[in-house]
């Protein structure tokens, strides 16, 4: 037990310092991924989110477009 803690045993492992730049890109492109996903499927987001409350879905207006 007391080998697993000891500093006596040289480390083989490190973590490269390019490492934190893609765990960040990894969480911002899973977070702008969402955000976009979420844009797409807005209306059925909201509506489902609203049967989920007991809410009724307002009545689905045009755009303009």
């Amino acid at each position: 037990m007391t080998q697993c803690f000891s500093d006596r045993i040289p480390k083989l492992a490190y973590i490269d310092a390019g490492t934190g730049a893609i765990v960040f890109q990894a969480l911002v492109g899973l977070v702008l991924g969402g955000l976009f996903t979420l844009k797409m499927y807005w209306r059925r987001v909201k509506s489902a989110v609203q049967r989920w409350l007991g809410r009724t879905p307002d009545q689905e207006k045009p755009h303009d477009r």
